[in-house]
């Protein structure tokens, strides 16, 4: 099973690597392709570490193109009315999520978010090979009880490589957060089982990548639309809001 994560994520790479051969790779910067090459170097230990490559893509079931996912209880960014909802699983420890966060969300925020048109939800998928990413995901449900989240999650991806506890306390002075009452619900391990139960959910639609979207239509506390995986360009995901927004 661990093997067939790995090769999940090596696959998510290398969708993200080619996302970045378009107009989109010039937004890159030297950080992050220092985080990409990181995370390769970390897979290839996981892989020697598991005694070689994992199983041929052949054997591996086909990816699903679209999938039903819960929203309830998540953060969300955006009108609630929004016809159109991304939800996004992110690891903020990952360099593909980062490039998404700093490069093409503004893109959306611009043209669809801001104008009621879309609605971003944030779900967690921590990978085993971030060490920091687990924690992470804590430290922006933390920031949420002082109504930081958006503002922690930005931080956070715009400090891939700097999110060990002490940073993140850092980060929450920066925000003006109240230090003690963040460091204690860090360490509490409060927000495990939600962390854990966003996980699962990811698992359950086929997704073992960051960052991985559903890209659909709100029913209640349920999107079903379309998986789209890897730091896509901006045009991606216009070209399927549009399908949605003009009823296709």
């Amino acid at each position: 099973m661990r093997r067939m994560v790995i090769f999940g994520v090596v696959v998510s790479i290398g969708s993200a690597l080619a996302a970045g051969c378009n107009r989109q790779s010039s937004a890159m910067n030297q950080g992050q392709a220092a985080a990409i090459l990181n995370e390769l170097q970390e897979i290839r230990k996981l892989l020697e570490g598991q005694g070689g490559a994992p199983q041929a893509p052949q054997a591996q079931a086909p990816r699903p193109r679209s999938a039903e996912v819960s929203i309830a209880d998540a953060h969300s960014f955006g009108s609630l009315d929004a016809p159109v909802t991304m939800v996004e699983f992110t690891d903020y420890q990952c360099p593909f999520c980062s490039r998404f966060a700093t490069t093409t969300f503004g893109e959306l925020k611009a043209k669809y978010i801001d104008t009621g048109q879309v609605r971003l939800v944030s779900r967690d998928l921590p990978l085993p090979m971030h060490a920091n990413a687990e924690q992470a995901a804590y430290a922006a449900r933390c920031a949420d009880e002082q109504g930081k989240y958006w503002e922690m999650r930005e931080v956070m991806f715009q400090n891939i490589n700097a999110l060990d506890d002490a940073a993140l306390v850092d980060y929450a002075a920066d925000l003006g957060l109240d230090g003690a009452g963040f460091e204690a619900c860090l360490g509490s391990g409060k927000y495990t089982t939600e962390v854990q139960a966003d996980m699962a959910a990811a698992s359950a639609i086929g997704l073992t990548g960051t960052p991985s979207f559903v890209v659909g239509r709100a029913s209640g506390d349920t999107v079903e639309g379309t998986i789209i995986v890897g730091a896509q360009p901006f045009a991606t995901f216009e070209a399927q809001i549009q399908a949605l927004l003009n009823g296709t």
